[in-house]
C-alpha cells in the first residue's frame, strides 16, 4: 500500500514546485512519481468499479487543497452518483454546492458557466496571472452523455479549447469504456489518458491504445499515459483515507 500522505510530505519537501502539483503514487521500482496538472493540461481516465480512479480523485483534490487557497483554486465538482463528493461540501474552493442533488440540467449550467468564464480569460491577457486555477473534476460522464450526447460532446469542445492556457483544466472519469461514452471527440480532447484495472483488453486500448489495463490488480494498480509518453507507465496510485479526505476541508 502507498500512503497518501508519505507521498504529500515527500512533494513538500522536494524542489519540483510543480504548478498544480498531482501525487500519481509509486512506479514499480517504488520511485515516488509526481506530475503537473498544467503540464497534463487535461485528464481522462477509466476503470471497473473497485479499480481505484474515484479514490485518485479524492487524492488530487486533497492535495490540491492543502497546498492553494481558495484565492489560488477553485473547484467545480460534478458527481452524477452522488456518492464520491459529498464530504467536501462546505469546502471553500468549490464553485458550486455538491450535496443540493444535482440534475442534468445544473450540470449543463455550470458548465455554461464555465465556458463563459474560459472566453473572457481568453480576453484578458497578462491579467490571468491574478486569476485562480479552476479545476473541473466530473465522476460518471457517462449519465451526461445518455442524456443529449451530441450536446455534452459539445460543451466540451467549447470548454476544453484553449482552456489550459487560461488556467482551467478538465478530468473525467467513467466505468464504462465504450466506445459511446469514451468517442472519438472526447478521446480526443484529453491529451493526457489514465487506465485502471479494465475487463477486456479492447477497452484498455481504447483508453490508451494499447492492452495492459485488463492485467492490473485493481485498488490504485494503473498506466498513466502523458502527452509526452507513446507507453503507459504502470504506477500504484496512494492509499487515502476517509479522515484525510475530511482534513482536505
Amino acid at each position: 500500500m502507498v500512503n497518501f500522505k508519505n507521498l504529500l510530505e515527500e512533494y513538500k519537501k522536494s524542489n519540483l514546485n510543480y504548478k498544480l502539483p498531482i501525487i500519481l503514487g509509486e512506479n514499480t521500482e517504488g520511485k515516488s512519481e509526481f506530475t503537473d496538472l498544467v503540464n497534463l493540461e487535461h485528464i481522462l481516465m477509466t476503470g471497473t468499479t473497485g479499480s481505484g480512479k474515484s479514490m485518485f480523485e479524492h487524492t488530487i483534490i486533497s492535495t490540491l487543497t492543502s497546498l492553494y487557497t481558495p484565492d489560488q483554486l477553485r473547484l467545480y465538482l460534478v458527481d452524477m452518483k452522488r456518492v464520491e463528493f459529498q464530504s467536501y461540501e462546505g469546502l471553500p474552493h468549490l464553485l458550486s454546492p455538491v450535496n443540493k442533488g444535482w440534475s442534468l440540467d445544473d450540470v449543463f449550467k455550470g458548465l455554461e458557466w464555465i465556458i463563459d468564464e474560459k472566453n473572457n480569460r481568453l480576453k484578458i491577457g497578462d491579467e490571468i496571472n491574478k486569476y485562480p486555477y479552476i479545476v473541473v473534476i466530473i465522476d460518471t460522464f457517462s449519465d451526461l452523455v445518455s442524456h443529449d450526447s451530441q450536446k455534452f460532446q459539445d460543451y466540451m469542445s467549447k470548454l476544453i479549447d484553449k482552456a489550459a492556457g487560461v488556467k482551467i483544466h478538465v478530468i473525467m472519469s467513467d466505468s464504462r469504456p465504450s466506445p459511446d461514452v469514451y468517442t472519438p471527440l472526447v478521446l480526443s480532447l484529453f491529451p493526457t489518458k489514465i487506465c485502471f484495472n479494465v475487463s477486456s483488453d479492447i477497452d484498455s486500448k481504447l483508453i490508451i491504445g494499447s492492452k495492459g489495463g485488463e492485467e492490473l490488480r485493481g485498488a490504485g494498480d494503473m498506466l498513466f499515459l502523458p502527452p509526452n509518453l507513446k507507453e503507459a507507465i504502470r504506477i500504484q496510485a496512494p492509499y487515502i483515507s476517509d479522515e484525510e479526505i475530511n482534513n482536505s476541508k
